[in-house]
């Protein structure tokens, strides 16, 4: 059963606790985008922004496209979303003035709310 109550700051101080752990995030998707990752023929990074998140995004790599949100750099609107996946690790990205760290879910698709 996945857990539906882990707080943004709760995943960046306990990334261990919750390695491998089922979790299920409702947010704002800002960014989709079609990525070629190593392992997979192909996968989809969404870019989710939840309440608790603020600025801070969650990383999330997707095995499918979700049905309903387009791909983009900028999703104006956002699109709320809910997503079921794994919690992987912190994942390091850089920005235009320094690095940033974002938990990192893998999971299936996105299931748009509106």
């Amino acid at each position: 059963m996945a857990h539906h109550d882990v707080p943004f700051a709760v995943l960046m101080l306990e990334a261990d606790r919750y390695r491998g752990e089922l979790l299920t995030i409702e947010g704002d998707v800002r960014r989709l985008n079609r990525s070629i990752a190593a392992e997979l023929d192909e996968s989809f990074e969404a870019w989710l922004f939840t309440a608790d998140s603020g600025l801070n995004p969650y990383r999330v790599v997707l095995t499918e496209p979700p049905v309903g949100v387009p791909l983009s750099d900028e999703l104006k609107p956002p699109i709320r979303v809910r997503v079921t996946g794994y919690f992987f690790k912190r994942f390091s990205y850089a920005t235009v003035n320094d690095f940033h760290t974002a938990p990192l879910l893998l999971a299936k698709t996105l299931t748009p709310l509106g």
